[in-house]
Order: structure tokens, then sequence, then C-alpha cells
């Protein structure tokens, strides 16, 4: 009891590290008077197990969509790679804008440069970017930006202009093109 005791007081602490950070942990935990123990966890502490997803680049901004749900268990797999080109591409589909790709695309470099963003924060302005870029091309081919804004601005300027932006195909006329695609 003498020399358990020293000061009066015991702490106990009980968390989870990733496997690649143990090495630093066991060097942090070295520096001081303490007894730790490490372990993996048992199958059935799997559902409490935190995810920390680590996915290449171009995939991490998708963890901003799979936050807002639920993460992968421990022993499943991630979904995000296999995710990632299904979501973007869609995410482009539906919207199609060129004028809003760009904005999409100032908001991001807004978030990266401005406010440093780290975190969620960043995989959401990294999500912007490559969902902005997938619109932008869906917007390219459908000939969109903001709509039909050019065209009618041009009409109010000189009513009897005919200006249409080029497009491969024009989703309102178009639908069964869209849908083979």
């Amino acid at each position: 009891k003498e020399n358990l005791l020293t000061a009066g007081n015991i702490l106990y602490l009980d968390g989870w590290v990733p496997a690649p950070e143990e090495e630093k942990l066991k060097t942090l935990l070295a520096k001081y008077d303490c007894a730790y123990e490490l372990t993996d966890p048992l199958p059935e502490e799997y559902p409490e197990v935190p995810v920390k997803p680590k996915n290449s680049k171009i995939v991490q901004p998708i963890n901003a969509v799979l936050d807002m749900y639920v993460p992968p268990v421990y022993d499943g797999i991630d979904p995000n790679p296999i995710m990632a080109p299904f979501f973007v591409t869609f995410f482009g589909l539906m919207l199609a804008d060129m004028g809003c790709a760009i904005v999409m695309l100032i908001l991001a470099w807004f978030m990266f440069k401005k406010m440093h963003a780290k975190g969620t924060m960043k995989n959401f302005a990294g999500l912007l970017v490559l969902c902005g870029i997938s619109t932008f091309i869906f917007g390219a081919l459908t000939g969109s930006f903001f709509g039909d804004f050019i065209p009618q601005l041009t009409k109010l300027i000189d009513p009897s202009s005919n200006v249409q932006l080029p497009a491969l195909f024009t989703p309102l006329n178009d639908t069964l093109a869209i849908l083979i695609g």
C-alpha cells in the first residue's frame, strides 16, 4: 500500500489508439512512471471501437459523407474507395451546371486558403472540389450555365438573338439518352 499510493491519488485512463500509432504511444508513456497495457479489441467490443479510415488523397474527402452516417465497423470494409467514383459522378450528373460548379470551386478555395480548413471541414472542402469538377464536366456536356442564364441574358439585351450554349445533350429534350447513360 505504501508503494502504490505515493501522492494519494490514482488515475486510470481507458481508450483507443490506431495500430500504426501504437509505437508513438509506447514512446510517450515510457517517459512517465506509469503502468499500461495495450490489447487488441475483443470481437464483442468491435461495435464500440472507433474507426479511422485511411484513404488516398482523392478518396479522403468522401469521409465527409460517411461521417454524416455510420462509420464502418472495426472488422468491416471501408466503403469510401468503392463509393467515391459513383458519388462524385452522380452528384455531377444531378447538378450538371457550370455556374454552380464555379461557385463550388470558389467556396472550396476559400475554405482551403482563407479558413485553413482542417479535419472534417477539410474533407468537405475536398468534396466540394471533386463534386465541383464533376458538376462542371456534366454542365459542359449539357450546356448549362446557371440554367439558361446566358440565353436569357442575351434575349434581354437583344430580343431577336437566339444564343445557345453548345451541348452534347440537353436533359429536358434527351431524357432517354440520360437514362441510357
